[in-house]
């Protein structure tokens, strides 16, 4: 199975190692997609577009309809107030797409700075307050693409708003520095405005482009773990069909005995002959069963699991395989253990490939000791479980002892494993609140320890399933 590791550059944020990437990993992660996002280029929808268009032609109109001293007659004043108000019904009407291209939008802010400074000019009050109208245009412009598209929008809307207040001069013959000093507030404010949205632009750019690692992290690693369970069933081949081989070889001679008694026309013994072949086809539909189970590759769901029976199914799934390499399995487990909350498919995986770790361990030997055992234990998140795998192997140098759960991380020979198996084990288990080490001495085994919190009284009695934690 082929997989691609996305590559992703974020500026160093990244780059602290493993500590990073398990906190990514684990992290519970919404989809960039998520239909709640804003939309527009840095949050400003279209609607929220319209919404700020009426208000200027609100603010606009109203002070057409009342200013004391007007340039306009009334009745081009009302031709204006209706042409402010078909703009907004025109905006409401346009595809949201239109209202989100970068050339509508600054030729929308264009038009609302010219028709704002003239109908503050041709008011006649081109020094009151009515220079607020622009802080709404400047809300307007977050809506540009870029910084420089912001800032250039801004320092337009000054140098109009200045031209509108020297023409004032030519009909007042006076200009109150209170008025001046109005342009640089605005430009001021303009351009910090302009700023500030683009840092929340590229503040939100960024954690989508994170987000979308992190979901793209989470399915690599998905696949990951379907590529070593799929691994684990190749390495338990020569068992299962040497496993498969026996009823069907009690098949196949009850079959053949009981068409030698029909040729005969003897009926006596078929009905045994046929509960055997019946009972030899259970025991290879189990086989198959306990095999395929294995391989299923749709997500499972956490549920009350009981360690011990785990344990012994996936010793089952491997007594053959054990048989093959001479290797004696003893168990020691502890009755009525606490149930636990996990996935069992994951589960199974986790004590599958601790197993088959012990048995590679043990392989070059020519015979082997395998000693399994459960017991109850102490952990942090209250009572647990501890399994213990112990092999008689040649064990761990300690220069490798900490090594043996990195990724791509073995010490057997090329073509036998992938140097992952250790590795998913490890992060399913931390997945699930526990624990995984490993204890070892040259020339004396070693032995693999998992520790797994019990499954609370609480959840036991809700018998809720939960979906799997990702890791």
């Amino acid at each position: 199975m082929p997989f691609s590791i996305p590559q992703l550059n974020l500026g160093g944020r990244l780059a602290r190692g493993s500590a990073i990437t398990d906190a990514v990993l684990e992290s519970d992660v919404l989809s960039p997609r998520s239909p709640h996002a804003s939309t527009g280029p840095d949050g400003l929808g279209p609607y929220r577009l319209v919404l700020l268009q009426a208000l200027v032609s609100i603010v606009l109109s109203y002070q057409l309809l009342f200013s004391p001293a007007p340039l306009l007659p009334r009745e081009l004043q009302d031709l204006i107030i209706l042409g402010l108000l078909m703009m907004v019904a025109g905006l409401m009407a346009l595809p949201a797409r239109l209202l989100e291209h970068g050339l509508f939008v600054g030729g929308l802010l264009v038009v609302d700075t010219v028709l704002t400074s003239a109908i503050i000019y041709l008011s006649g009050e081109a020094g009151s307050d009515l220079y607020l109208t622009y802080f709404m245009i400047i809300l307007l412009s977050a809506a540009a693409r870029t910084l420089k598209q912001k800032i250039g929008f801004v320092i337009l809307l000054c140098a109009i708003y200045g031209v509108a207040l020297f023409l004032t001069e030519g009909t007042t013959g006076l200009i109150l520095e209170g008025q001046l000093i109005r342009i640089p507030i605005l430009l001021i404010m303009g351009i910090f405005c302009g700023a500030l949205t683009e840092m929340v632009k590229e503040e939100r750019e960024e954690k989508t482009e994170l987000m979308d690692y992190i979901a793209r992290s989470k399915e690599v690693e998905r696949q990951l773990r379907q590529a070593d369970r799929l691994a684990a069933l190749g390495r338990l081949l020569d068992g299962v069909a040497h496993e498969l081989n026996n009823p069907l070889f009690v098949i196949s001679g009850y079959a053949q005995l009981a068409i030698e008694k029909i040729d005969r026309g003897h009926s006596e013994g078929l009905t045994a002959d046929l509960t055997a072949v019946l009972e030899a086809t259970q025991r290879a539909t189990d086989v198959i069963k306990r095999f395929m189970g294995l391989a299923r590759s749709a997500p499972g769901r956490y549920e009350p699991c009981e360690v011990t029976s785990v344990v012994q199914r996936t010793l089952e799934l491997m007594a053959n395989d054990f048989k093959i390499h001479d290797i004696e399995v003893r168990t020691a487990f502890q009755p009525d253990l606490p149930s636990l909350l996990a996935d069992p498919q994951e589960l199974t995986q986790v004590f599958l490939n601790l197993l088959t770790n012990a048995k590679q361990a043990m392989a070059g030997n020519g015979r082997g000791t395998l000693t399994v055992t459960t017991a109850l234990v102490p952990t942090r998140h209250g009572p647990g479980v501890e399994v213990r795998v112990a092999d008689n192997g040649p064990g761990i140098p300690p220069e490798n002892l900490s090594r043996v759960f990195d990724p791509f991380f073995t010490t057997a020979p090329v073509g036998v494993g992938t140097g992952l198996g250790l590795t998913i084990t490890h992060r399913i288990v931390t997945g699930l609140g526990g624990t995984l080490t490993c204890e070892s001495r040259p020339g004396q085994g070693a032995t693999f320890i998992t520790r797994l919190p019990a499954m609370s009284a609480k959840s036991l009695s809700q018998g809720q399933e939960t979906e799997p934690k990702e890791t």
